[in-house]
């Protein structure tokens, strides 16, 4: 049996039919290719770990700053879902002509109380006399009956011819003491009369003299007893003390008016004068300035829709009530047909013109604390607040007339979520007038 192995031929066969080469060269370069084989992996395997440490550092220089910005966009998104959403406005300027409206209190330009000054029974009240007649002045509206008063009337006039008459004696009595003590003072230098009858008759002159000096005062007093009285006999009748209407009538015919119900403020009548009122109006301490003496108003009543009346400034206080932070001023309205009432409530309508630029904002950016009044101001993205001072309230808007240049952009609605420095995102900003 042949020794060799059963794969030589096949090296062999392989040996020529793929390189060509008889099998004894192959054996001949064996041990070579054995030394190459292990430097050719070594090489390979260094290779393919500087390839990979290559694609791993690439993959972590690309996928860290990937990571990162992932990262902080996921941070700026929570922010943003965190931040308030606002809507901002801007201030817009003032026009320096506008129409001012205040409501008006519509009072008579004159109105008394009309009261009795003595007591005495109604007589029954001349015809016409009643609430809403239209009297002049001097006009008689009632009559007294009063016979008391009328019966101290006749005792002062008869106590008047009483102290004439006394007057009159003391009078007489004096001229006769006088001319005794004259007479006397004769007697005396002859040697007639003592010392002792000379001094009794200078006595009685001179009582005689105050006797008639009591009995003109007590004269006096009598007659102003009586002008007394009779100043309050003219009181029985009851006369108007200007033209105006009878707005009150307090008592009917046959009652009884004493003093103490006068005392207790009961009136007979009250009456106004109605061709001319008055429309008492507060003025705004911002306004108070532009009002001025005969300045051209309208007015409007409920109870005459779609009339105006005009009238004319004619009075003001001149000085700012500290508890309204107002000026009072009047407006006089004619009224010659009356159709105006007094106590009645209107409109008045003035046009002020701005000696100052002013700033209108809305009444929902104005915050209340206490800080004051303030507003949200937008500094870029950050809010701070601004202390404010609002010098008129129009409603639904404010006028500020300092504070503001009109770039401002302003929070609306600020929450309680505001504070101080705080980031917001502006979003669906409300369409303003620009400011100008």
């Amino acid at each position: 049996m042949d020794p060799r192995p059963k794969h030589h031929p096949t090296v062999e066969a392989h040996g020529v039919q793929g390189d060509g080469v008889h099998a004894d060269s192959l054996h001949e370069g064996a041990a070579p290719l054995q030394a190459v084989a292990p430097l050719r992996g070594r090489t390979v395997m260094a290779l393919a770990l500087v390839c990979t440490a290559l694609a791993a550092g690439m993959f972590v220089l690309g996928w860290i700053p990937h990571q990162e910005r992932e990262a902080a966009a996921a941070t700026t998104a929570a922010d943003a879902r965190h931040r308030p959403v606002v809507e901002v406005v801007v201030p817009r300027r003032a026009p320096d002509e506008f129409e001012l409206t205040l409501p008006g209190d519509v009072r008579a330009n004159q109105a008394t109380a009309v009261y009795a000054r003595t007591t005495g029974y109604l007589k029954p009240l001349p015809a016409g006399i009643d609430i809403g007649a239209r009297v002049r002045a001097g006009q008689l509206l009632a009559e007294l009956s009063a016979p008391e008063l009328d019966a101290d009337l006749e005792r002062a006039h008869a106590a008047v011819g009483q102290a004439n008459a006394a007057v009159t004696h003391a009078r007489d009595d004096l001229a006769f003491q006088k001319a005794t003590y004259e007479r006397y003072q004769g007697f005396a230098t002859t040697g007639g009369l003592t010392t002792q009858q000379l001094e009794e008759r200078r006595q009685q002159f001179n009582t005689a003299t105050t006797g008639l000096q009591i009995a003109e005062a007590n004269a006096r007093a009598a007659v102003a007893e009586q002008q007394r009285l009779e100043e309050l006999q003219k009181y029985e009748r009851i006369q108007a003390p200007f033209d105006g209407v009878l707005t009150f009538r307090g008592y009917d015919a046959g009652a009884l008016i004493s003093i103490s119900e006068i005392a207790a403020g009961k009136e007979l009548f009250r009456i106004a004068a109605t061709d001319v009122l008055r429309v008492r109006i507060g003025v705004p301490q911002a306004h108070a300035g532009a009002i001025r003496i005969g300045q051209h108003a309208e007015l409007t009543t409920r109870s005459q829709p779609g009339r105006v009346f005009a009238g004319t400034v004619a009075r003001t206080a001149g000085a700012i009530d500290s508890s309204t932070r107002m000026m009072t001023a009047e407006i006089d309205v004619p009224n010659p047909d009356g159709a105006l009432m007094p106590g009645a409530y209107g409109t008045v309508r003035l046009q002020i013109h701005r000696a100052q630029p002013t700033w209108l904002i809305p009444t929902s950016v104005v915050t209340f604390g206490p800080e004051g009044q303030r507003i949200a101001v937008l500094d870029g993205a950050r809010v701070h607040f601004r202390r404010l001072a609002v010098d008129d309230d129009h409603g639904s808007e404010a006028e500020v007339g300092s504070g503001l240049d009109g770039s401002e952009r302003i929070v609306n609605n600020p929450g309680q979520n505001l504070a101080e420095g705080i980031e917001v995102e502006v979003r669906g900003a409300r369409a303003q007038e620009p400011a100008k």
